[in-house]
C-alpha cells in the first residue's frame, strides 16, 4: 500500500483539504510584481507570492504552524534577495 505524503504542496486556486494521512498542505500562489514603500520612503517594485498553510491540528497547533510559515517566508525572502 502506497503511503500518503505528510507535507503536500498545492497551487493556489485549489481548495486545500487535508486527506487522510496528510498533516500539512502549503498552498503556493504565483509571483506578482507590486509597488511597496521602501525604508527610505521611496516607492519600489517588489516580487510577492501568496502562501497558505493548512494543518491537521491533531498533529500541530496554530502557533508552531504560524512559526513554520514565517520561517518559509523568511527563507523565500533570502532567496529573493539573492542570498
Amino acid at each position: 500500500m502506497a503511503r500518503q505524503p505528510a507535507f503536500t504542496f498545492v497551487p493556489f486556486g485549489n481548495t486545500p483539504i487535508l486527506n487522510k494521512g496528510q498533516l500539512v498542505i502549503l498552498g503556493i500562489g504565483r509571483v506578482e510584481q507590486r509597488l511597496a514603500l521602501a525604508s527610505d520612503s521611496s516607492i519600489e517594485q517588489r516580487s510577492e507570492i501568496g502562501l497558505s498553510l493548512t494543518v491537521d491540528h491533531r498533529f500541530i497547533d496554530g502557533d508552531p504552524a504560524a512559526r513554520i510559515l514565517g520561517s518559509i517566508c523568511d527563507q523565500l525572502a533570502i532567496i529573493g534577495n539573492g542570498g
